[in-house]
């Protein structure tokens, strides 16, 4: 079973349209970048609209170690990729769901993005 966060966190997340994260650069430079994130039952996803060439992705994939900032607080996360087709699925779902009227929502559900779904767990 995997780690989540707590849920005020996930409320927060769950209404929030973008989030900061934070990653790490090898010399343990700190990184932020705005992104999407969703909530699908208990757990929480982003994904690169860039796909695999992403800087943020590539820091991420490197060291899946980062945070994301709410309102309620810093939260550290471990990154961890979504790999079957289910999972994707019910992801590209939830992005329909919370994104259905931004008129960028179609970038987030190509195949490049598809392929950097990832979960967010607690650190």
């Amino acid at each position: 079973m995997s780690k989540q966060f707590e849920a005020p966190v996930l409320k927060q997340l769950t209404t929030t349209d973008v989030i900061s994260l934070e990653t790490y650069s090898s010399t343990g430079r700190t990184h932020r970048t705005f992104v999407w994130i969703v909530v699908e039952g208990n757990d929480t996803y982003v994904r690169s609209v860039y796909g695999r060439d992403s800087r943020w992705y590539q820091r991420i994939t490197a060291n899946p170690q980062g945070a994301i900032d709410t309102n309620g607080g810093h939260h550290a996360f471990r990154a961890i990729p979504v790999t079957d087709a289910a999972s994707i699925d019910r992801v590209s779902n939830a992005y329909r769901r919370k994104y259905k009227n931004d008129s960028s929502l179609s970038s987030i559900l190509e195949p490049a993005a598809l392929q950097t779904t990832l979960r967010l767990e607690p650190a």
